[in-house]
């Protein structure tokens, strides 16, 4: 048992110590270098142990990482030696200081993610912007299951707000001591959502929304006795809060006062955040003067001659209709001053196309060219008004006399 509580706690305390950085101001400089530190020893251990030799720079989304996974593998060694060899110096069980420390790193860590992504759910457009009308008109055989899973969440604004509420609602009751195990109880079921959705959906965060699970179950863990006297043998109990630090009454005092400042601090910072990045994202979109759905007038363009429709998002994302139903996928940059189009093929990274575009003074019919046809031949677009779809129309009804199941 000892070792098993040293082991976890010295992991998980690992694990959460640049998410605990996050949370202290000016620590910026020592939270990227435990990520660099720790990127390249996984891509060393990687390249050396497995074979991989391929690696994607940078953060792009995904959680599910060759990196990551191996670099989880290396905290757990890390754990494994670190438990072995104080488990033979000190026989100190759960109420050492240490173990109570990473337990308080972990409690504030998870409190914080919880806060971040309970907001970037409440405050537009944030986790899950509303599908645009370029989003709707993909067939929904053509999603993926984290598309599909997307396009569910931000569809209703109301859910977000809801599932968004209750995260941070957690959040600020791990932050607090005395509400703390009830923080990680709602924390359980928060978090078990969020990682069956990610594993039915193929949501690429299984990795870390599994650690977040059981690190709110690590929470309660200490209470667990408790909890089954009060719920299953019904028989009076007294919760404790988590042990304190110190041994004087003063300093746990100023170690409650830290806490609350740190929360202020967390809901501060991570509101100004997504406000910025709401603002920042509504420019984006304005500057986007393609966004909708252009039909095509048919042309000579070769591999372009099948395309009937081109459907434009906020996110930067081409969908090409061609009229056998066929679609294709392209990331699109956009370059206003050259009035250029960059497409890079989502489905075949193989495919990559560059036009010039003109708009006419209403911005309702564009005319492309590609660069690499020597023929001058060119591509007329006009806009399309925007489809009425059903799932932005429908709203909510109290009274249904029949299912309105479509």
């Amino acid at each position: 048992m000892l070792f098993f509580c040293r082991f976890s706690a010295i992991y998980f305390g690992l694990y959460c110590l640049p998410y605990a950085l996050s949370l202290i101001p000016g620590a910026n400089y020592l939270q990227g270098l435990y990520w660099e530190s720790t990127t390249h020893a996984a891509r060393w251990a990687a390249k050396s142990f497995f074979g991989v030799s391929t690696f994607i720079d940078g953060p792009n989304g995904s959680g599910d990482t060759v990196v990551e996974y191996v670099r989880a593998l290396i905290l757990l060694a890390i754990a494994f030696i670190v438990a072995s060899i104080t488990s033979f110096i000190s026989e100190q069980t759960w109420e050492d200081t240490a173990f109570t420390a990473v337990q308080l790193m972990i409690r504030l860590s998870l409190g914080g993610l919880l806060i971040g992504y309970g907001l970037a759910k409440i405050i537009p457009p944030g986790q899950f912007p509303h599908p645009s009308i370029a989003n709707l008109a993909v067939p929904l055989g053509e999603s993926s299951p984290m598309g599909l899973l997307w396009t569910f969440m931000g569809s209703s604004r109301a859910y977000c707000n809801i599932t968004g509420g209750l995260e941070v609602l957690a959040g600020i009751m791990l932050f607090i001591p005395r509400l703390s195990l009830l923080g990680a109880l709602l924390s359980i079921a928060i978090m078990a959502n969020v990682f069956f959705l990610n594993m039915c959906y193929d949501v690429p965060v299984k990795l870390f929304s599994g650690h977040l699970l059981i690190l709110s179950a690590f929470l309660v863990l200490p209470g667990a006795r408790q909890l089954f006297n009060f719920f299953v043998l019904q028989v009076p109990t007294t919760f404790k809060g988590p042990a304190e630090l110190f041994e004087q009454g003063r300093w746990n005092q100023v170690a409650l006062g830290i806490q609350v400042l740190l929360l202020a601090f967390t809901l501060y910072s991570t509101i100004r955040r997504d406000l910025k990045f709401g603002e920042q994202f509504r420019q984006r979109v304005a500057e986007i003067k393609l966004l909708g759905i252009w039909s095509i007038t048919p042309s000579h363009l070769s591999d372009s001659s099948s395309w009937a429709r081109l459907a434009f998002d906020h996110k930067s994302r081409m969908y090409a209709f061609s009229n056998d139903g066929q679609m294709q996928r392209f990331q699109a940059k956009y370059d206003y001053e050259k009035m250029t189009i960059e497409l890079k093929g989502m489905d075949d990274l193989k495919i990559e196309k560059n036009f010039s575009f003109s708009l006419n003074q209403n911005q309702t019919e564009v005319v492309l060219e590609e660069s690499a046809n020597a023929t001058g031949e060119k591509i007329k677009l006009t806009k399309q008004p925007d489809p009425q779809y059903l799932l932005n129309n429908r709203g909510f009804r109290w009274i249904n006399e029949m299912p309105f199941n479509r």
